[in-house]
């Protein structure tokens, strides 16, 4: 048996004293299988779903900067020429310009790379819990398995697609005295999220590359029988139980 809030596994001579009274007892290898059940479940999303998803969303994001990035660069292409053509009377006023451009530019891109940051980590604590889901498969002992803790759950919402919007330089031309009157401007610019921007995706995997056995081979009803001696610790007293196990 299994006892679920001491989270060890209890024999007979463990019920016949006090120590799990009142405590609810589950069968150890129907909690065992459920929770191999569980890992492997976890494991798939995490890893054919939610994985690929964050990796999708962190090249989406890069995307986004290189367009961004190319997109100022004929922005400051533009704003180059029409100073040229003005060159010795508005060299102040477009000084100004490509300030306010390159503060609009910094802004929108740092907003980027901060999101971009949080995608990564995400992508890097999802790998973490693919690692852990992976080596806790591995292990035969129900009180480790039964501390794995499933947080596939947090990462199911997916982050806001950040959408900036690049200002547009409009250039017109002018008589001399109206050139400080009336200079090319900047548009506007915005840097919007949608919550519904990102879908999850789904990675085709065979079963030997998911990391975890194609199959689950619960315990089987002909058992063999494997003698473990627990060391209790603080007693000076061995306890030998007798778990089944199957032989697959």
């Amino acid at each position: 048996m299994f006892c679920k809030q001491c989270a060890v596994p209890v024999c007979t001579k463990c019920l016949s004293t006090d120590r799990h009274l009142g405590h609810k007892l589950s069968e150890i290898l129907q909690i065992l299988n459920e929770t191999k059940d569980n890992i492997i479940k976890e494991h798939a999303e995490l890893k054919e779903t939610i994985y690929p998803t964050y990796l999708n969303i962190e090249s989406d994001v890069q995307n986004i900067m290189m367009k961004i990035e190319r997109e100022y660069a004929d922005l400051s292409v533009d704003i180059s020429q029409h100073k040229k053509f003005w060159h010795n009377k508005i060299d102040k006023i477009f000084d100004k310009l490509e300030t306010e451009v390159d503060k609009t530019k910094k802004t929108q891109l740092q907003t980027l790379q901060k999101h971009l940051d949080e995608i990564k980590q995400d992508v890097s604590e999802i790998s973490k819990e693919i690692n852990l889901l992976e080596v806790a498969f591995d292990t035969q002992d129900i009180s480790v398995l039964y501390k794995v803790k499933f947080n596939a759950e947090g990462y199911r919402k997916l982050p806001q697609r950040i959408l900036p919007s690049v200002p547009k330089f409009t250039p017109e031309k002018f008589q001399e005295n109206e050139v400080l009157k009336l200079l090319g401007a900047l548009s506007s610019s915005s840097l919007t999220s949608d919550a519904h921007g990102y879908s999850m995706k789904t990675m085709q995997k065979s079963p030997v590359q998911t990391g975890l056995s194609p199959s689950v081979k619960h315990f089987l009803d002909e058992p063999v029988t494997i003698l473990i001696r627990y060391i209790m610790e603080y007693q000076l007293l061995y306890k030998v139980v007798t778990i089944t196990v199957s032989t697959s």
